[in-house]
């Protein structure tokens, strides 16, 4: 059983932020800075502008993804959404 609606829709905008929108209506930007500004193998990559604009849906929607397998998991990204929109979690 999934917790978190699904992502239907993302898009990046300034810096390391990510609009995305949920089956259930919830429509949010995420700032992803503290996660991309963190060192590793699969967030290096992140760093580069041109490459984090590269984000995508997971399939089925469960959650955002990079190609480099990089993922922030939907119960993750659906409560940032909620509170980048100012939602009581």
């Amino acid at each position: 059983m999934r917790s978190a609606p699904r992502a239907l829709e993302v898009r990046p905008t300034e810096g390391h932020r990510v609009w995305v929108r949920f089956e259930d209506g919830l429509a949010a930007e995420v700032d992803l800075g503290e996660m991309v500004e963190r060192p590793g193998y699969y967030t290096d990559p992140l760093k580069d502008p041109e490459y984090f604009r590269k984000v995508e849906i997971c399939p089925g929607g469960y959650g955002i993804y990079w190609p480099n397998e990089c993922d922030v998991c939907p119960d993750t990204l659906y409560w940032l959404a909620q509170l980048a929109a100012g939602v009581p979690v």
